[in-house]
Formats: structure tokens, C-alpha cells, sequence
């Protein structure tokens, strides 16, 4: 098992990371997308935008996409009606976030989920 870096970027930004993998996670809430946030900028990066107050457990919203510049696209949703107050952000570097691996590991994430609120 790889051991899992937690660090805190301030603005209740939080990086999730490891040696081990070549993907960095960021957690980050909706309402601290003001300004750029240099870790993923310009990196290809895979994104869930999740409603996860606990007002709506009966019917929470999960938005699943991709892109190139995470910042541009994270304000277009922001300005957006989806209901959503966190975004979780997984990047990588070009030569790994080809197509095939953005793909699969959509896949792996959609199954992750639907085991854990399934179950």
C-alpha cells in the first residue's frame, strides 16, 4: 500500500499525494475558486464536482469531467446552476494524462463511488 502525503495548502485547499503514483488529488471547496491555484493550472486534470451537504442525502449531485485548464473550466461551473460545494481534482502531466488513462481511471472513480453509496 502506498503511503499517502496530506498537505495543506491553505484556503482549505487540501493535496493528496504519493511517490508512489504519478497523480496528485486536491480537494477544494467551491466557494475558494477565486483566483488561479498554481498545482493545477495548467496541468490535464479529471474532476468530480460533489454536493455533499448533508441537507440533500436523499438526492445528492455528482458531475464527472475533464480538462485542460482547470481553472478556466472550474470558474465556468462555478458561475453555473449545478449544485455542488466541492471539487475533487486529480492531475497528472501530460505524458500520463493521455486519453486511454483519463478514460479508465473515470471508469475506476464511477465504480468507486457507486460500491461506496451502494453498499
Amino acid at each position: 500500500m502506498a503511503n499517502l502525503q496530506v498537505e495543506f495548502k491553505g484556503n482549505n485547499i487540501v493535496k493528496i499525494w504519493s511517490q508512489c503514483y504519478v497523480f496528485d488529488c486536491f480537494i477544494v471547496p467551491k466557494s475558494k475558486i477565486t483566483s488561479s491555484i498554481e498545482d493545477f493550472d495548467n496541468y490535464h486534470a479529471v474532476y468530480f464536482l460533489v454536493d455533499g451537504s448533508e441537507s440533500s442525502k436523499e438526492k445528492r449531485h455528482l458531475y464527472f469531467g475533464k480538462t485542460t485548464n482547470g481553472m478556466t473550466r472550474f470558474f465556468n461551473h462555478k458561475a453555473s446552476e449545478k449544485v455542488w460545494d466541492r471539487v475533487f481534482v486529480f492531475t497528472a502531466h501530460d505524458k500520463y494524462f493521455t486519453e486511454d488513462v483519463i478514460l479508465v481511471l473515470k471508469i475506476y472513480l464511477l465504480k468507486s463511488i457507486k460500491r461506496a453509496i451502494f453498499i
